[in-house]
């Protein structure tokens, strides 16, 4: 069962959620991805992806672009936020999740819908909570997600080959949210625990057997005036493949997470809904539709345009810092006069000016007789 966590916890779980695309690369071991390119003697071929985008249809009023991120035209997308049709306790108001099949339908990448939950150490608590209908379970870390969440609900029968924690990550994210405060909130009586895995496991299907990558954030909430522990298990991705064929798809997996960015803008409108909500929760869930047109105001200021293609929140030295943790290199684009970020394994990028955008090893390849459209201009990188 998805479920809300309580509101106490809530803003810090909504700056994490703000914050993970900045700084999560592309969650592939390293070595699976790094240069050279040429082993063996032969050669990867171009990669041609485009920018997919995910909506809100039901949140605000309007479609509102919740998130991006780049993929090869034929792979085939479905999801984006979905909201409640009504409001029940302990429910979530809406959750994001998505999944993403390659054309031949034989990989597939997925983000899973976040899973929350609460604990009591104290047994008396937990009673009294179950009886008021709260979401318990017994402590997990976020190996314990992949085994006892993640393959019986949604890969039933797989087995784990290999688990390697992500501490960097979890370094890397918390150093980040202090920035947001997070000093300031413990210091109210909370901690936040903050536990990244990325997971292998296998499977056989249809007498294929299959490898997939999973990949999973658990952040732990504990309250010492109520001896109360939340956990959210959260930016839940799988990436999934032939083991026979994996080799053909990893940089596709890293290209769709090193690229994957969520709307600055609609992040900050969900982010004052749900104080909106906290300060009008006794006049009843009925009042929703009118805190998401006042909010959604604030989402039709944002430049939507500019922030597709950068993000001019951060400067040259943090961009950097970005790249170098996201495995992204960034270019300029001259046909629409912004900046894009693609996998910094390849040598050379070239633009159509249609949001298509191919990578490739090949000093000699020309992406205008090779393919359909015939205005392909080779990208620099920015200085």
């Amino acid at each position: 069962m998805l479920t809300r966590p309580p509101f106490k916890t809530l803003c810090v779980s909504i700056v994490l959620f703000c914050s993970i695309f900045k700084l999560i690369p592309p969650c592939l071991s390293a070595a699976d991805s790094r240069r050279p390119a040429d082993v063996g003697g032969s050669q990867r071929p171009a990669l041609h992806v485009r920018q997919v985008k995910l909506y809100d249809n039901q949140g605000f009023g309007k479609p509102v672009v919740c998130r991006t991120f780049l993929l090869p035209g034929s792979w085939q997308v479905a999801g984006g936020v979905q909201w409640a049709q009504t409001y029940q306790e302990y429910q979530p108001f809406y959750y994001e999740s998505f999944s993403a099949m390659s054309g031949n339908q034989e990989a597939s990448i997925e983000l899973l819908p976040a899973y929350s939950w609460l604990w009591f150490a104290d047994p008396y608590m937990r009673q009294m909570m179950q009886q008021s209908g709260a979401p318990l379970a017994a402590p997990l870390d976020a190996a314990g997600v992949v085994q006892n969440v993640i393959i019986p609900n949604y890969r039933p029968g797989a087995v784990v080959t290999s688990v390697t924690p992500r501490n960097d990550l979890a370094q890397a994210l918390r150093k980040e949210l202090v920035k947001y405060g997070l000093d300031q909130i413990e210091a109210m009586g909370s901690k936040l625990y903050l536990d990244f895995v990325e997971a292998r496991i296998s499977y056989t299907m249809n007498g294929v057997e299959f490898q997939e990558v999973v990949v999973v954030q658990l952040t732990r909430t504990d309250f010492a005036s109520t001896g109360m522990q939340s956990y959210t298990a959260s930016n839940m991705f799988l990436m999934r493949a032939p083991k026979a064929k994996w080799s053909n798809y990893e940089s596709i997996f890293a290209t769709a997470l090193s690229s994957m960015r969520q709307n600055p803008a609609w992040l900050k409108a969900i982010n004052q809904f749900h104080r909106n909500i906290a300060r009008i929760r006794q006049k009843g869930a009925q009042q929703r539709q009118q805190i998401m047109r006042q909010t959604y105001e604030e989402i039709a200021r944002s430049n939507q345009e500019s922030w597709e293609y950068r993000q001019e929140s951060i400067d040259r030295s943090a961009r950097e810092f970005s790249e170098m943790i996201r495995e992204v290199e960034t270019y300029y684009d001259p046909s629409t006069g912004y900046e894009v970020e693609l996998p910094y394994e390849y040598d050379y990028a070239f633009s159509n000016g249609l949001g298509d955008y191919v990578v490739t090893d090949d000093p000699f390849y020309d992406p205008n007789s090779d393919l359909f459209s015939s205005n392909w201009q080779q990208l620099q990188t920015t200085p």
